[in-house]
């Protein structure tokens, strides 16, 4: 599965990966083309069907095929989409929330929704624990180093 999302994002040309402990709150980042105005964003997590996470169309969120589990707990960065920023806030982060996201948008003249980029989202208590222990291990490994050379 991990080739299958590395293949993915290859063929997307862009990929982004935001990992946030449990609790947080996660700022999924994605900038539409600045050429046109940006008339409906869409976020979808990849293993939702045909439900998504966010829809903005007509200045307004649009909660018809929306997954319960993002109900209240999603909304534009900058709903004024200022330079194009279409960035998704994740409110109160679960590891349910882990998975690949995809920013899609549709631009004025146009029908198609087009695919942005891709977000991975990884939600794990121990994301903050593992940079903490690599760098206890290199400062460990560095004062082992120093009483081998004295």
């Amino acid at each position: 599965m991990f080739s299958l999302l590395i293949l993915h994002c290859m063929t997307l040309f862009l990929c982004l990966n935001v990992t946030v402990e449990p609790g947080q709150d996660a700022i999924l980042p994605c900038e539409a083309p600045d050429s046109k105005a940006v008339i409906v964003v869409e976020w979808r997590k990849t293993d939702l069907g045909q439900e998504y996470v966010l829809q903005y169309r007509d200045e307004q969120m649009d909660p018809f095929f929306q997954h319960p589990s993002f109900r209240n707990r999603v909304d534009l960065q900058d709903r004024q989409m200022k330079a194009g920023d279409v960035s998704l806030v994740l409110k109160n982060v679960t590891t349910n929330d882990t998975g690949t996201y995809q920013c899609r948008v549709q631009n004025e003249g146009s029908l198609d929704r087009n695919i942005i980029n891709t977000v991975i989202l990884n939600v794990s208590a121990s994301a903050g624990c593992l940079q903490r222990k690599t760098l206890t291990s290199h400062f460990l490994l560095l004062q082992l180093e120093h009483i081998k050379n004295f």
